[in-house]
């Protein structure tokens, strides 16, 4: 519980920039909204903060984004990821980078 804790007010400073921040319990991120509810249950090994509504985790060991619902926006399949800017990503796949856009298509 004081793990717990400690992350909700490290991420505190970052609400207000954001709808959602990232925590992690029990070795699994998840994300609160500002109020400090939950709203997408820690389930993701890795993850990253939202940008462009969208955020990168890591499910099996593999990469995708989900929205602020925590439903996937664009499956995962990749082997690394950056973050959304400006509509595009990028993104790696076999050891090949490439930019995807908001819909997982490659540009």
């Amino acid at each position: 519980m004081k793990k717990v804790l400690l992350l909700f007010v490290l991420c505190f400073q970052f609400l207000s920039a954001q709808e959602l921040a990232m925590i992690v319990e029990k070795k699994n991120a998840g994300y609160i909204n500002k109020s400090g509810e939950v709203v997408i249950k820690p389930q993701f090994r890795k993850a990253s903060s939202f940008s462009e509504g969208l955020a990168a985790v890591e499910k099996n060991k593999q990469w995708g984004f989900i929205n602020t619902r925590g439903e996937w926006a664009i499956e995962p399949k990749f082997d690394r990821v950056k973050e959304f800017n400006d509509g595009i990503a990028v993104v790696e796949k076999d050891k090949e980078w490439f930019y995807i856009n908001k819909q997982g298509e490659r540009l």
